[in-house]
């Protein structure tokens, strides 16, 4: 009995409540990915990295995070300096 007086209620308050799983969420956020030529170096990749990330603080007034090389080092002064992304908010 309560059973069933908990799923006559369930048909009106789906249409009161809503029925969608996704939030109606957009929080603004994009990401660019930077591949540049091989051979660079860490000094010519961070000058490409920095000259975008200021145009888009220019142009977005966004918060950027920078992130450099697409997967870890071994060691420390060891990795890929020519790949990476920038996150804005």
């Amino acid at each position: 009995m309560i059973a069933l007086g908990n799923g006559a209620l369930d048909v009106p308050l789906i249409h009161v409540v809503g029925k969608t799983f996704l939030p109606q969420d957009d929080q603004s956020e994009f990401e660019i990915d930077i591949q540049t030529p091989g051979g660079f170096t860490l000094a010519e990749s961070s000058r490409v990295f920095g000259e975008i990330e200021h145009q888009v603080r220019t142009a977005r007034r966004a918060d950027v995070l920078t992130t450099m090389s697409d997967r870890p080092a071994r060691e420390a002064g060891e990795g890929d300096v020519t790949t990476g992304s920038l996150t804005c908010a």
